[in-house]
């Protein structure tokens, strides 16, 4: 199928992520001379027997620009968000979501690194940022953005990637606890690569 694009992802640890590996800081936002290529971890032909929570299902609802493929088991909602929608799947430890709405004509870091500053300036939030930076789906550039943050006391750790295809800006993210996301990171990534946008 032409113009579909697949959001494989590189997964990184709960803790703070650092290329060097030298156990400093995780950087700040990279600006426009830097970019990474988004590549997958897992193998895209990577079986769905990775998932235990019963059989991937691959669904498309009318109307949405997007599809994915998920376990048959997932509770699923759909909701509204400022100025556009926002359909969730989840088996009550970890959730995945895909929101879009029209695009807005600025650039794709514009929104998570003023949410990283204002995080950022409130340590009562537990916020750890992991990786914020521009990278890509295929051929449409993204921005990745993974990070910890305290969630009504409780730690959560999300991997979110935004992403304009057409006139759609989306939002792609997976979240759990920390101890959650790693325990399950394959299966976080396999349902990433499974997210097409149409």
């Amino acid at each position: 199928m032409t113009g579909v694009q697949t959001c494989a992802l590189p997964i990184y640890p709960s803790g703070r992520y650092n290329p060097s590996n030298d156990g400093t800081a995780a950087s700040a936002p990279t600006d426009d001379n830097q970019q990474r290529a988004i590549q997958p971890k897992l193998p895209v032909s990577a079986p769905d027997s990775v998932v235990s929570q019963g059989d991937l299902l691959r669904s498309q609802s009318p109307g949405e620009p997007f599809a994915w493929s998920i376990p048959s088991d997932w509770k699923q909602t759909l909701s509204s968000v400022s100025g556009g929608e926002r359909r969730i799947a989840t088996d009550g430890e970890l959730s995945i979501f895909v929101e879009w709405r029209p695009a807005k004509n600025e650039d794709l870091l514009t929104y998570p690194t003023a949410v990283d500053h204002r995080w950022s300036s409130n340590s009562a939030n537990g916020y750890i940022r992991n990786v914020l930076e521009r990278s890509s789906i295929g051929d449409i550039a993204s921005v990745l953005w993974d990070y910890t943050r305290l969630v009504n006391g409780v730690p959560r750790h999300r991997l979110v990637v935004y992403a304009v295809k057409g006139d759609t800006s989306f939002a792609i993210a997976v979240e759990a606890t920390p101890a959650t996301f790693e325990a399950r990171r394959e299966q976080v990534e396999l349902l990433f690569s499974k997210v097409e946008l149409l």
